[in-house]
């Protein structure tokens, strides 16, 4: 009797024991779960504003991309103004002005006179022979209103179309390259469609200053001059040219077929693997 008396005294005290412990862990756990529920909530926070952040990166590269896009729009905008605004002018390459017309008539004046005489009426009269005028201006002051001299850009060299590596605007030499601009944009046109096969050659003194022949070419914008020297320095282009400012050229693999970069902006965008 003793015996049991001890048992029960024995589980009682683990019992107690068990329950004051287990009531303590209780509590402690009571307390993890409530710092674990404030933590989650932090988290959510946490979260919450990590998602405005990243919307708000989303809506902000939009607003970039939507800007680059209307800078490109722009400048493109702008390039085809200034190019039409061009549209009236030729430049000449070769072409010497004697010194003797730039102290009687003024260089501008000069200048327009030999560009008239020496290399525009030649041009003219033959498109006229062909039927494609139907008469030409007799002076220079009825076809051209301004010309004069211009520095030779960078890259000129071979730079104003026709076969790569050709030397499009003779090669370089001593005469300065001049720019005329028409009265009349069809007769500027006419003189670019008859420029191949009517052109007069160089005088003797000019061949001795270096110039194989006259050049006469459309007076382009930096950017469209600078998309032409590309194309003539691209080796999978046969022959490149412009129109109005725009590229054409023909590819060694479709020597016949004349191309423009359509949607492309540059000559390697248009040569990138599909």
């Amino acid at each position: 009797m003793a015996h049991t008396e001890g048992q029960v005294m024995t589980l009682e005290t683990l019992y107690q024991f068990m329950v004051k412990e287990f009531g303590g862990l209780k509590g402690e756990l009571t307390k993890i779960r409530e710092d674990l529920g404030k933590e989650m909530e932090k988290r959510e926070a946490v979260e919450a504003r990590v998602k405005i952040v990243e919307d708000d990166q989303v809506q902000l590269k939009n607003q970039i991309k939507s800007l680059q896009d209307d800078v490109i729009f722009l400048k493109e905008n702008v390039n085809d103004r200034e190019q039409y605004a061009r549209s009236w002018s030729i430049r000449i390459t070769g072409l010497s002005v004697s010194k003797e017309d730039e102290v009687k008539l003024g260089k501008d004046t000069a200048v327009m006179k030999t560009a008239y005489d020496r290399v525009l009426k030649p041009i003219l009269n033959a498109a006229k022979a062909k039927g494609d005028i139907t008469t030409v201006p007799t002076a220079y002051h009825l076809l051209l209103e301004n010309g004069h001299y211009i520095h030779r850009r960078g890259g000129d060299k071979g730079a104003a179309g026709g076969q790569r590596g050709g030397g499009g605007e003779g090669g370089q030499h001593q005469i300065p390259p001049i720019i005329v601009r028409f009265c009349s944009r069809h007769l500027r046109n006419v003189v670019l469609r008859n420029k191949k096969t009517s052109t007069p050659k160089p005088t003797d003194a000019e061949v001795v200053l270096g110039a194989k022949r006259y050049g006469i070419f459309e007076d382009l914008t930096v950017k469209n001059f600078k998309l032409l020297r590309s194309a003539i320095e691209e080796k999978k282009i046969l022959k490149c040219w412009t129109l109005d400012g725009k590229l054409r050229f023909t590819t060694e693999q479709e020597p016949e077929r004349v191309r423009s970069l359509g949607d492309c902006r540059t000559v390697a965008e248009f040569f990138k693997p599909k």
